[in-house]
């Protein structure tokens, strides 16, 4: 395909991506716990200079395979370690993925440039796209490389076994590399069911098949160059849990997000806005014929959801994958429909209004406390939220590629202006970093921290921290290592119903927030009769209010303390004191 046309396709939505990803990582702070997780291992692999097996909180780390933390330490190394710089790594190849898109539909459509012009802007304001694609997360990565492979394969419906073998094999190996052997999900089914759409397949099986196999040979070797090392010098339980205990516990009997099988059903919805709304796509399906191309494209995004449907570990990003074959049939049914009306519109129009003007009822309809996002956003923000709906209704007339660039931009602009107005007041409760700098300096004061409860290494890339923190799951573990370490503080994170984060920071309230099972450290051996509040920031887990105290534990009879807690963009400290005394 030529550069021009690729540029000429690909040069709206890659400024909208564009514009999407930087507001995201200009104006939302790194996300507890998956972003702050990702970026500590980074992080640590940056430090320890060991690009072989990754750490977190000093551990070893097999979770997820190196390329992203190999991609942002490269970076780090031309700009330093910077925070936006790690962050743009993931959505920069959210581009990758847009101009992937046009390669395929130029592919598969010869004939057809509209759906070239189409579907990347389809993809890019997909909900499930606009909301992860963005974030510092592995499924971007895995996305350009499952297109990759289905590029291959595509290569060898045109007879093409090198290239396609190679182009396959490079994907699966990468994809491999970025989030593990789910790759083969995304991949191997259009080429297992290259009888339903290929012509090639049918008629040459041995040399599909055979392609296929040498494929899948050539991307495990690329794979294996990095996991077998790594395995061999990270010892016996990493290996065991990089070679298996990612991949069969996430597909038998999940450790982490199982859901029920019919989960995706319901889930796939929100994920499909505002597409699911745009009327020249139900008016097209009655003009689409069965062709190589809809079934390549429905293979590829039906069959891997049937197999994501069985695998017990579920999260809506598990489909961004397939968010590029969504895109495509979409884009194939829509355009059926040469020309587009304002009442095609309309639903996708008004549902933006109506969105738009939800802030403001938020902010002042009574009894909307338990929303958790009451003046989370400003109330002037409606008016640029309800504009995008607006603009949405001025022509009457339109073909079908001008009103899907015009909602596409609007969901875009609608998009970077909530992440902007959510900046006021709602995104400095999961930004870790006030904590992250009074943790870097108490370990400066030779000061020992640890966590109660699960890490995740929230902390080690937002404090630079060169230590681990201790990790503590028990009131036994917290006494011995206060037995060990007297000086030594003790971070927790407690949850905030919205009546107490509203009397925050009562001194009582405040007294409250003490976990019931830290409370019982004075009835285990190493006694504690006082604990002091150095640090209290507010933060939030998804929607639910909740606090990081930073305590101290000692055997003195008086004390006084400070607690502090975070507000607004610009941290504003407010002081109260806190001692909870043993009875």
């Amino acid at each position: 395909m030529p550069i021009q046309s690729l540029t000429r396709f690909a040069l709206l939505p890659t400024c909208l991506m564009l514009l999407m990803s930087i507001s995201t990582v200009l104006l939302r702070p790194a996300a507890p716990i998956d972003e702050t997780r990702y970026l500590t291992v980074a992080w640590e692999m940056h430090e320890s200079g060991d690009f072989l097996v990754s750490h977190l909180n000093g551990e070893t780390y097999a979770h997820k395979p190196p390329l992203l933390f190999w991609l942002i330490n490269i970076v780090w190394s031309v700009f330093g370690t910077e925070e936006a710089a790690a962050r743009l790594v993931a959505p920069a190849f959210s581009v990758v993925s847009l101009w992937l898109t046009i390669l395929i539909a130029r592919r598969i459509w010869p004939d057809d440039s509209g759906v070239a012009v189409v579907a990347p802007l389809i993809q890019c304001s997909l909900m499930l796209w606009m909301v992860y694609a963005p974030t510092t997360m592995f499924d971007s990565l895995l996305t350009v490389f499952a297109q990759t492979g289905l590029l291959g394969i595509l290569q060898l419906d045109r007879g093409r076994i090198r290239s396609g073998t190679a182009l396959m094999g490079l994907g699966l190996g990468l994809g491999i590399l970025s989030k593990g052997p789910v790759i083969f999900v995304h991949v191997l089914p259009a080429a297992a069911l290259g009888f339903l759409w290929s012509a090639e397949a049918r008629q040459r099986k041995l040399y599909w098949y055979g392609a296929t196999l040498a494929g899948v040979i050539a991307g495990v070797i690329i794979a294996a160059a990095w996991a077998l090392p790594s395995a061999m010098s990270g010892g016996e339980a990493y290996a065991d849990e990089l070679l298996w205990g990612q991949t069969a516990g996430r597909m038998v009997d999940a450790f982490a997000h199982r859901k029920a099988w019919w989960w995706y059903a319901p889930a796939i919805v929100p994920c499909a806005l505002p597409w699911l709304l745009f009327r020249p796509l139900w008016m097209g399906l009655r003009r689409v014929e069965r062709t190589s191309a809809t079934m390549f494209c429905s293979v590829w995004c039906f069959s891997t959801l049937g197999i994501l449907t069985l695998i017990s570990a579920k999260q809506p990003h598990y489909l961004l994958p397939s968010a590029p074959g969504a895109a495509l049939l979409i884009a194939c049914v829509a355009t059926r429909i040469p020309v587009t009306s304002r009442s095609d519109l309309g639903l996708i129009a008004w549902g933006t209004i109506f969105c738009g003007v939800i802030p403001p009822l938020l902010n002042h309809l009574p009894g909307m406390e338990w929303t958790n996002l009451s003046q989370a956003i400003p109330d002037l923000a409606a008016v640029p939220l309800t504009l995008c709906g607006l603009v949405l209704l001025i022509s009457a007339e339109q073909p079908t590629e001008t009103a899907v660039r015009r909602i596409s931009t609007c969901a875009a602009i609608f998009f970077s202006c909530l992440i902007a107005a959510l900046s006021f007041n709602f995104w400095h409760e999961f930004d870790l970093m006030p904590v992250a700098k009074h943790v870097r300096t108490l370990m400066d004061d030779d000061i020992p921290v640890a966590w109660y409860g699960s890490y995740h290494g929230r902390l080690q890339y937002l404090g630079r921290l060169s230590e681990p923190v201790a990790e503590l799951h028990s009131p036994e573990e917290v006494g011995t290592w206060l037995a060990a370490h007297p000086n030594g503080r003790v971070l927790f994170r407690q949850s905030l119903s919205p009546r107490a984060k509203q009397k925050f920071p009562d001194a009582a309230t405040s007294a409250s927030l003490m976990p019931p099972e830290l409370k019982a450290l004075e009835k285990i051996p190493a006694v504690y009769s006082r604990a002091t509040t150095s640090q209290i920031q507010t933060t939030r887990s998804g929607l639910s209010p909740g606090a990081i105290s930073v305590i101290r534990f000692d055997e003195k009879q008086t004390a006084d303390t400070s607690l502090y807690e975070s507000g607004g963009v610009h941290t504003n400290w407010r002081r109260c004191n806190w001692v909870v005394r043993k009875p």
